[in-house]
């Protein structure tokens, strides 16, 4: 017997499997992986590089406060990333320590995600922890402001760290700026940049037991699914995606059709619920408060019941 269906039954069914066909098709590109180097720990010269803009940061009051004011922070969160061995200012590496014209940079490190065994009375288990492998530090040319991973590859070596830096051969991963619980987190918070991840951490307070990712660019979102993507499919955790409210931050959720390609691009949000993730939720900051996070919070102050407030507002809840 043929089974009659109404015009809108037809549509429904052409619809789905409209849908599924998409799905199938784009399968692929949403669980892909980039293939990137295995990251080596830090070099000597890189970390003690690092580390000499750190003892200078961690005494000097006044740089800290500083850096507080252009973002709209108290002074005791810079503190609380310096004490965490997050954050630095190192001499831009085209300058000699010895240069009396010489400059630096806020640096914030850059960690890759590496297993480690834990010892649990009788048991024993692999758990996520952070390896140094390189820093991405700002500095101001001609007024703008640029960035630079170090380590890297200078087009042409002036000073003895440059010289290092080309005899070693390393590049950095554009892995993202983590804070947090990295071990078996229930939540993960996912921003752009390290100053919005910085504010987040900030606003939810010393006690929120989640991860919070700051994502450096486009090559950050595929060093994240490429490092943290088969970690995230054992977790299934909550995702909580807190994107810029600009043209960048809206390709986090739209797929793209590239020109010529059967399938569309898919999103960043896309890639994320392929692992399985317990729920994905996304919020932008309103237009009218600002773009990103940093603005809210310079605008807002909230604190931490403010922030679990929003979280339980659109249905995160641990």
């Amino acid at each position: 017997m043929i089974e009659k269906l109404t015009k809108a039954e037809r549509r429904r069914r052409a619809e789905a499997a409209f849908r599924d066909k998409i799905h199938y098709g784009r399968l692929d590109a949403v669980t892909r992986v980039v293939e990137f180097d295995a990251p080596k720990p830090w070099s000597t010269a890189v970390r003690e590089r690092f580390r000499e803009g750190w003892e200078l940061l961690r005494s000097d009051e006044m740089i800290m406060d500083g850096i507080a004011e252009r973002r709209g922070w108290f002074v005791n969160t810079v503190a609380e990333e310096v004490a965490a061995g997050r954050m630095s200012y190192p001499i831009l590496p085209w300058y000699e320590p010895d240069d009396p014209k010489r400059k630096r940079g806020v640096a914030f490190r850059v960690d890759a995600p590496v297993l480690k065994c834990v010892v649990d009375g009788t048991y024993r288990r692999l758990e996520n922890d952070l390896q140094p492998i390189g820093y991405h530090q700002v500095y101001e040319l001609n007024g703008d402001r640029r960035w630079l991973y170090v380590p890297y590859q200078p087009a042409k070596a002036s000073t003895a760290f440059q010289n290092i830096l080309a005899s070693e051969g390393e590049r950095v991963i554009p892995l993202p700026y983590v804070i947090g619980n990295v071990a078996k987190p229930w939540l993960l918070v996912i921003l752009e940049g390290q100053w919005d991840a910085i504010s987040f951490h900030a606003a939810a307070g010393p006690d929120f037991e989640g991860a919070i990712f700051g994502m450096r660019g486009a090559q950050s979102v595929e060093a994240f699914m490429t490092f943290y993507g088969s970690w995230m499919c054992r977790l299934k955790p909550m995702v909580w995606v807190i994107p810029d409210n600009d043209r960048t931050g809206r390709g986090w959720t739209e797929a793209k059709q590239p020109e010529g390609e059967r399938w569309p691009e898919p999103s960043l949000v896309d890639r994320l619920r392929a692992t399985g993730a317990k729920r994905v939720v996304v919020s932008y900051v309103r237009e009218s408060i600002g773009k990103d996070f940093n603005d809210f919070y310079r605008a807002k102050m909230p604190e931490a019941d403010e922030i679990v407030a929003w979280m339980r507002s659109v249905g995160i809840e641990d």
